[in-house]
């Protein structure tokens, strides 16, 4: 397993029930915290691309996470820093919580070339499972807010 470091700490913000962030999102509220800290740390968090070309990856290669993701029907770029999702079940409040799992898979590190210049192929599912991950391979995770999500 590789090794986890802390690199900074940011606190995540606190209400009273029925306050003034109880109109807040759970989903909004932990993006705030992951966003700061990777703004103070200079953390590479992933691009929208990264995000985009996970989920598509995924959903391709593995059957596991095609069964897992099978309510996100569309994903599409709508900012800089967003990524939407579409769903099949208004109103599923897991749905959010299930896309904000997915694991980044930076596109450049998978299109680029190892150390001795061989291209790298995309991602196969034997590569996408947690028991065959290659150790140096990077991954990231990437914050996204509710706004991100089209989840009505």
């Amino acid at each position: 397993m590789p090794e986890a470091f802390i690199v900074d700490a940011v606190r995540a913000p606190i209400g009273r029930r029925g306050g003034g962030l109880s109109q807040i999102h759970p989903a909004d509220l932990g993006a705030h915290v992951l966003r700061a800290l990777m703004d103070r740390t200079g953390i590479d968090p992933g691009t929208v691309e990264d995000v985009i070309f996970s989920f598509e990856m995924l959903v391709k290669h593995h059957p596991g996470y095609s069964g897992y993701y099978r309510h996100v029907t569309k994903t599409e770029k709508t900012g800089d820093r967003d990524v939407t999702f579409t769903f099949d079940q208004p109103g599923n409040r897991e749905l959010p919580l299930i896309v904000g799992e997915l694991t980044i898979l930076p596109k450049h590190w998978w299109e680029g070339s190892d150390a001795s210049g061989k291209k790298r192929a995309s991602p196969d599912r034997n590569q996408l499972t947690s028991s065959s991950v290659p150790r140096n391979r990077p991954r990231s995770t990437s914050p996204l807010t509710r706004s991100g999500c089209n989840c009505a």
